[in-house]
């Protein structure tokens, strides 16, 4: 209670009894607790080795992903499990309805994120496992809360790598006391370890050695080969860019030739008939000829009439015009 809220009461309650519980952070005395350090890839063999001990009755896997409860789920069906995985991404029926299953028994072990780690009561349950440390330590004590409820025993064992020593020491000093090792038949102790996770980060779903990615030394000779190549196609590449400014320098660097304004072009004069001037043909020089050598054509002794109307046939203009072409025909052969 806030010191503020403790003053005001004070002030108007007369003879309150005042009741005290444990503190959040405490684990209750009737939880048995334990901690397995393992390998990365064997942290879903040493979940099903527990998940065996003839004492369990019923059985809460806590996972820090809610992606990581739907594989760790399918992983122990296959191995034989009655399993029901419950986290925020189902619908509310049915997470209902497994949470109602495992109530009633029909499955054992129920595979849940962190969304059943607070206002949920199951009686009788016997074992609280945490496939992985939580990243906050209050939620340690939630999780593990859920057994060993009402003066019955129970157990909570957790399941670590050599890189949660972070997390464990947080868990330790919140409930102020250490997390006891739990030796396991079959299972090889690892102590912690001082680096870093490496990159990439906790093996999703407890990544069995089968699912390992291949070791980086098996990738290096391929990506030695394409290193050369890469290295010249950016070599060719700056020497083309190179090229392409100094040939863009040395065009902005010529004389730029002057041009010279442009003369409009003499419209052609017209006469009063409608034709052009250039249209007119230049009558030929009198006693040159092209073309005929000395001798005159014929065509070019044929006298030239004008006539205000053109001669049509049966006129008598144009039947002399026949008669003096015939004579002229006649002198010239």
């Amino acid at each position: 209670m806030a010191p503020p809220i403790r003053k005001l009461a004070d002030a108007f309650l007369h003879s309150p009894k005042e009741i005290t519980v444990t503190r959040q952070s405490s684990v209750a005395s009737t939880i048995t607790t334990g901690l397995v350090i393992v390998d990365e890839f064997s942290k879903r063999e040493t979940l099903r080795l527990l998940l065996n001990d003839p004492e369990l009755q019923n059985a809460i896997v806590f996972c820090n992903r809610k992606r990581d409860v739907d594989v760790l789920a399918k992983s122990l069906t296959k191995h034989g499990f009655s399993v029901g995985a419950l986290h925020g991404d189902l619908p509310q029926s049915i997470r209902f309805s497994t949470l109602e299953k495992f109530k009633n028994g029909e499955l054992k072990v129920l595979v849940c994120s962190d969304v059943a780690a607070r206002g949920i009561d199951i009686g009788g349950l016997s074992h609280v496992f945490n496939f992985d440390l939580p990243f906050h330590a209050e939620d340690y004590v939630h999780r593990i809360g859920r057994t060993g409820r009402a003066g019955r025993e129970g157990h909570a064992f957790s399941i670590a790598t050599p890189y949660d020593k972070a997390l464990a020491e947080a868990i330790e000093q919140l409930t102020g006391k250490p997390i006891p090792r739990l030796s396991v038949d079959g299972v090889q102790q690892l102590e912690w370890s001082e680096e870093k996770r490496p990159r990439g980060g906790q093996a999703r779903g407890g990544q069995t050695r089968k699912d390992k990615p291949a070791p980086q030394r098996e990738r290096e000779p391929a990506r030695a080969t394409r290193e050369p190549a890469r290295e010249q196609d950016t070599t060719t590449r700056e020497r083309d860019t190179a090229r392409e400014r100094e040939t863009h320098r040395e065009r902005e660097a010529a004389p730029r030739p002057v041009q010279q304004p442009q003369q409009p072009a003499a419209k052609p004069q017209q006469h009063k008939g409608g034709r052009n001037q250039r249209d007119e043909i230049p009558p030929a020089p009198a006693g040159e000829f092209s073309g005929f050598g000395d001798q005159t054509p014929a065509f070019m002794l044929l006298p030239r009439r004008h006539s205000s109307r053109p001669a049509t046939p049966g006129t008598l203009e144009s039947a002399e015009t026949v008669q003096d072409a015939a004579h002229v025909s006649d002198v010239a052969s």
